[in-house]
C-alpha cells in the first residue's frame, strides 16, 4: 500500500488528517508528537460516553442525531419516495425449504475477510448456523451438531446453534468464516431499483451433515501475509 501523507491541520480544525509515518519520513516523529498532544488533549471530552460527530467546536457538545432542523433539500423538508413490496427473487420450496439470511457476529462485526488471526476468534472460534428450536426439534438437531447447509449454488458444512433469534422457517449464517462462507449459498440477483446483491434472502435445506463432509481443507488453510 502507499504511505499516507498530509500537512498537519492547526488544532482549531474540524478534523486531523494524520500522516502515517515511514523510516524514510524526516520530521516523523514531530508528526506523532502532534497527534498524540492532541489526543491527549481531547482524551478527556471523549471519557463517559465520547461525543458524536460533527463536533464542529472544542467547546461543542457533539451532534445526537443529524437533520434535527431541517433536511439538506430546497425546502429543508425530507423527501421520502413510496417503495412496492417485492417478494424475494427466491422463495423457500419442499426442495430448499428455509431462508437463509447472512450477516454479522458481534464479535467479529466485519473482520474475517483476510487473516482472521486475532483474539476475537477466542471469542467466537467458528461459523454456526442459527436455528429456531422448532425446526431444530423438527430435524432433531441439537447444538453443536454438525448440520450440511445447501443451496441451488453450493453447499457448506458448520455446526448448528438452536437459538430463538431466528424466526422459524429462518436459518441465519455470518458471513466471516472462509471454510464456511456463506456467500457460497447466497445468488447473484440484484434489486431492480437500488442495484443491490440480494445477499439477505436465498432458499436452503438443512441436513446433518455425513462424516465424508466434516473434512474441510479450506478450514486448515494459512491466509495473509502474517
Amino acid at each position: 500500500m502507499g504511505r499516507l501523507t498530509a500537512s498537519m491541520e492547526p488544532p482549531e480544525a474540524d478534523a486531523f488528517i494524520i500522516a502515517v509515518p515511514t523510516p524514510s519520513d524526516a520530521d516523523h516523529t514531530a508528526d506523532l508528537t502532534y497527534v498524540r498532544n492532541a489526543v491527549e488533549q481531547s482524551a478527556p471530552r471523549l471519557r463517559g460516553g465520547g461525543l458524536q460527530y460533527p463536533v464542529p467546536t472544542e467547546d461543542h457538545p457533539g451532534t445526537a442525531f443529524l437533520f434535527g432542523e431541517q433536511f439538506p433539500t430546497p425546502d429543508g423538508k425530507a423527501t421520502f419516495h413510496p417503495a412496492q413490496y417485492a417478494d424475494p427473487a427466491e422463495l423457500p420450496d419442499d426442495q430448499y425449504p428455509f431462508v437463509m439470511c447472512t450477516g454479522r457476529q458481534l464479535y467479529h462485526w466485519h473482520t474475517g475477510t483476510m487473516t482472521r488471526r486475532s483474539s476475537l476468534d477466542a471469542i467466537w472460534p467458528e461459523a454456526a448456523v442459527e436455528m429456531h428450536p422448532a425446526d431444530a426439534d423438527r430435524m432433531d438437531l441439537h447444538t453443536g451438531d454438525w448440520v450440511k447447509v445447501s443451496s441451488r449454488r453450493g453447499a457448506i458444512t458448520l455446526r448448528a446453534l438452536v437459538t430463538g433469534r431466528s424466526p422459524e422457517g429462518v436459518v441465519f449464517i455470518p458471513f466471516h468464516f472462509f471454510e464456511a462462507a456463506a456467500n457460497e449459498l447466497t445468488l447473484d440477483k440484484l434489486d431492480p431499483q437500488a442495484f443491490i446483491p440480494e445477499y439477505k434472502a436465498a432458499a436452503v435445506r438443512v441436513t446433518p451433515a455425513t462424516e465424508a463432509e466434516l473434512y474441510r481443507p479450506e478450514a486448515h488453510q494459512l491466509r495473509g501475509r502474517y
